[in-house]
């Protein structure tokens, strides 16, 4: 047993009593399954032992970017290292460059590293806080049970706090359990059904207090943020807001100590895998924001969270001290699922299908600890025939080549089909990738003035890739301390901002493209930009049905849809768009004047001709064929729809068959076409 001190712990933590036990599994085993209470160390504690006791390459994943840093940061300190010595951190944007033994990664980035073969470099690699089971840690387990029979020199440890420990067990063949109780420090529970957040907070804080209160989102954070600082503006209490928004620069302030207390307002970034030091109180308001696809529309809810969320968020209190955790929400504990439904059964597998065909795999061969919808898979594969990425089940070139991009199948194929344009609209898609990545960086109170030409105003992607040079022209125009609000005062989301750009940036070097974001961009080089756009979303199809209480459009599954409020291809009322191709959202409201409801939205909108070339090739694999007969002129037409929506209507090349027949004394004309009966017509 090593001595803890020599790590650099003066507070022994439960996991540290099972190190034997631990060590002994993982030798023995190839895969140990660990159920570690919250506050036992694990996510810290077994990678030093693992590595102390001659293991020296250990990969640990994690859901979220904060953790992974947060927690190499505590290791290097705890072995009284920097960063980038023996504990290193690898994610999608930040990354320490040497090599170290132990490295804790974004289970985003372990899977996007993954090949056959990328497994045999490791000799431990833990899943952490598995019990989320996101898309990537699903694949994972899947392809790490298919594969560690073929290096038997590899042990892989899965952990989490409220994992289903035997169903893990089960679906690894039996593999140990090692259940290690959590720290000591007890937590009262209370359940508060009738009270608001912000009554529930000002209840139970005193001075001194630190609390950390959960809520689904940033609209909610910042709506108490503001309410509760209204009720503490007389007081040296500290409001921080913690959210997915926000640089890591900005949320290391919440780990600070505060003489006369904290209240940290936070969505669940906060749940798993961070000690925020000092936390007396955990208000929940028992709800989380979750995106689930259905027939490839997107939805957005707020849900109740289930009791093994309960049980993270509680833990987050106790875990230096004693400490208390108030359920704020009518629904109690017990009423709630155990579990929530895992991320492969309700969102889009087109990443998951693509990554799978590269490494030659159906995903109906791979064993999943959940198994897929199949509806969901078959959606997945046909939108990837559409991308021209699978043909006949198979990869193709263009297929591996969005594969290796760290983007979205959509945007994968529009930086593809950016090849056959000049270098600028190369460059230009990479920034446009980027803000289809990380998201809107336009506040409620946005406003950066830009010179738009009738090109730019055309698609909603090419309005904001100006906004982003705009902004960034903007920036390095100014010094000092007028950059201090430069992103507060035109109410612009920094930290996705500053994503876009690193991520352009990013992508731009990985395919070896110039990067444009100092350069302008001219009219024929939107229109390009534009096919390139189109070849990505030729599927999505919205045609106008008129101006009420904002801009609608149909789709092909006859649903009417508002175009984004920050939407500029509809900024001129009288030269609104007839098609556009777009990205639907739907958003359910829990709490609406009559009760719950949804928004359907229409976001990133692109207009579109219907006789450019590149939407019609693009459209030839989604459109319906029919026919219609015009009686009166006696001609036959070629119809051409995407769902409910005609694409184009053209006289026919076919002949049609016209037969007579008497039935009951009356004469009738039958219209055949194809051997099928087009249409019956009476004589009179």
């Amino acid at each position: 047993m090593i001595d803890y001190k020599k790590r650099g712990i003066f507070m022994k933590l439960p996991v540290l009593n099972f190190e034997s036990e631990i060590l002994s599994a993982v030798s023995k085993n190839q895969v140990t399954v660990i159920q570690a209470e919250t506050g036992a160390g694990k996510s810290t504690q077994i990678p030093q032992m693992l590595y102390l006791n001659g293991y020296n390459k250990i990969t640990i994943t994690q859901p979220r970017i904060m953790a992974t840093i947060s927690l190499a940061t505590r290791v290097a300190e705890e072995l009284g290292e920097n960063v980038g010595e023996s504990i290193g951190y690898k994610t999608r944007y930040y990354k320490t460059e040497k090599f170290t033994p132990i490295t804790y990664v974004t289970d985003g980035y372990e899977l996007s590293t993954y090949s056959s073969d990328y497994h045999q470099d490791n000799e431990i690699v833990i899943l952490d806080e598995i019990h989320e089971f996101n898309l990537n840690q699903e694949t994972l387990l899947g392809l790490y049970k298919r594969d560690l029979k073929y290096n038997q020199n590899v042990r892989l440890v899965v952990m989490s706090a409220t994992i289903d420990a035997e169903k893990i067990s089960s679906f690894y063949d039996n593999a140990p359990i090692i259940k290690i109780p959590g720290k000591t420090y007890p937590i009262e529970r209370k359940w508060e059904p009738t009270m608001r957040i912000e009554e529930c907070v000002k209840k139970y804080f005193s001075s001194g207090t630190n609390m950390l209160v959960f809520l689904p989102g940033k609209e909610e954070i910042e709506r108490t943020a503001e309410n509760l600082s209204f009720y503490f503006k007389n007081t040296a209490t500290k409001i921080f807001k913690l959210h997915g928004e926000m640089t890591y620069e900005e949320q290391k302030k919440v780990f600070a100590h505060y003489a006369e207390g904290k209240i940290i307002l936070a969505t669940n970034v906060a749940q798993t895998s961070i000690t925020v030091p000092d936390i007396d109180f955990v208000i929940d308001d028992g709800n989380c924001k979750q995106m689930v696809c259905k027939n490839g529309v997107s939805s957005l809810t707020t849900i109740n969270i289930s009791q093994a969320d309960c049980d993270q968020r509680a833990g987050r209190a106790g875990r230096c001290k004693p400490g208390k955790y108030v359920l704020c929400s009518p629904t109690s504990y017990e009423a709630r699922d155990k579990y929530l439904a895992p991320e492969i059964e309700r969102i889009g597998l087109e990443n998951l299908v693509l990554k799978l065909a590269d490494l030659h795999l159906d995903p109906m061969d791979l064993e999943f600890v959940h198994n897929p919808d199949k509806k969901n898979l078959q959606l997945a594969k046909l939108l990837l025939e559409r991308l021209e990425a699978l043909k006949d089940g198979q990869i193709t070139e263009i297929g591996i080549e969005m594969e290796k991009m760290p983007v979205s199948a959509r945007i994968a194929r529009m930086l593809i089909e950016a090849k056959k344009y000049s270098p600028q609209v190369q460059g230009d898609m990479a920034i446009i990738g980027a803000i289809l990545e990380c998201g809107d960086f336009r506040g409620k109170k946005f406003y950066v003035p830009a010179m738009l030409t009738d090109e730019c105003k055309k698609s909603d992607l090419t309005y904001q890739l100006l906004l982003v040079k705009t902004i960034n022209n903007l920036w390095h125009t100014l010094e000092g301390s007028e950059r201090v609000e430069f992103y507060v005062d035109r109410g612009i989301k920094k930290k996705i901002f500053q994503s876009i750009l690193k991520s352009s940036k990013d992508i731009a070097d990985k395919l070896h493209l110039q990067y444009m974001l100092n350069t302008e961009t001219n009219d024929s080089d939107y229109v390009n930009i534009r096919n390139c756009i189109i070849s990505a979303y030729c599927d999505s199809l919205y045609v106008y049905s008129g101006s009420y209480r904002g801009v609608k459009y149909e789709g092909a599954d006859n649903v009417t849809r508002t175009l984004d409020r920050n939407s500029i291809i509809a900024y001129s009322y009288y030269n609104i768009p007839k098609v556009v191709l777009a990205q639907p959202l739907d958003i359910k409201v829990s709490k609406g004047y009559y009760g719950p409801y949804t928004v359907n939205l229409l976001r990133n909108a692109t207009a579109v001709d219907l006789d450019n070339e590149v939407i019609r090739k693009s459209l030839q694999s989604i459109m319906s064929h029919s026919y219609y007969y015009d009686e009166y002129d006696g001609i036959l037409y070629d119809i051409y729809r995407v769902g409910s929506i005609v694409v184009k209507q053209e006289v026919s090349e076919k002949k049609p068959t016209i037969e007579r027949y008497k039935d009951c004394g009356w004469t009738y004309r039958r219209v055949i076409v194809d051997n099928m009966v087009l249409t019956t017509i009476p004589e009179y």
